[in-house]
C-alpha cells in the first residue's frame, strides 16, 4: 500500500510505494531534493541540564540571524529621517534641505536603479558604461541642494533644486 509523505522542500505529497517504505531517504521527483523517511527518523529527546545550555558559538544559526538583525539596524539608521516631525519648528521631509555626496550614481527610474546595483554588484564596468551613455544612469553633481522625496532602505528618491525629473540613489548619496 502507498504511503504519502510531503517533500520538506517543496511541500508537494509524494505518494510512496511499499516496496521503498523502508529507504532510508527519498527524492522529492518535484524539487529533486533528497530528505530522510520520515518514519525512520529518531528523535531524540532534549537535553535540559544545566551544562547543555544553547550556545551561539555552536549554533549557526543564531549567528545568522544575529547578523541580518544587525545589517537591518545598521541600514536604518543610515536613513536619512523620513518621519514628519510633531514639532512646528522643524521642517517636515520635503521642506528639509538635503545636499548630494561627490562620486554617488543615480538613475532615472526604479528599474534602472536596480540594474544599475545589478551592475555594480558584478563589478560590470561595461554594462555600467552602456547605462551611462544611454542617459538613464548618470553622477550627482557634489555639494548641490536637493529634496528628498522618498526614502527606502538603502534608496532615496530625490529632486535637485530646480528640477522636475525624480532621481533614484543609494541614501549614502545625500547629507543635511
Amino acid at each position: 500500500m502507498n504511503k504519502v509523505v510531503y517533500c520538506p522542500n517543496c511541500g508537494k505529497p509524494l505518494q510512496v510505494p511499499a516496496e521503498i517504505h523502508g529507504d532510508d531517504y527519498f527524492i522529492c521527483p518535484f524539487c529533486n531534493s533528497e530528505f530522510a523517511n520520515p518514519s525512520k527518523v529518531i528523535r531524540k529527546k532534549p537535553n535540559y541540564s544545566s551544562t547543555n545550555n544553547i550556545s551561539f558559538t555552536k549554533n549557526p544559526s543564531y549567528w545568522v540571524i544575529g547578523m541580518a538583525i544587525g545589517v537591518i539596524i545598521l541600514i536604518m539608521g543610515s536613513l536619512p529621517n523620513n518621519k514628519k516631525s510633531s514639532n512646528r519648528n522643524s521642517a517636515p521631509v520635503s521642506e528639509s534641505i538635503y545636499y548630494t555626496n561627490d562620486g554617488y550614481f543615480f538613475a532615472t527610474s526604479k528599474d534602472v536603479f536596480d540594474r544599475m546595483m545589478e551592475c555594480m554588484m558584478h563589478n560590470d564596468v561595461d554594462a555600467m558604461n552602456r547605462l551611462t551613455v544611454a542617459g538613464v544612469v548618470m553622477t550627482l553633481p557634489a555639494n548641490t541642494e536637493v529634496f528628498l522625496l522618498k526614502a527606502g532602505i538603502g534608496t532615496v528618491v530625490i529632486r535637485l533644486k530646480g528640477e522636475t525629473l525624480q532621481l533614484w540613489t543609494t541614501s549614502e548619496a545625500i547629507h543635511q
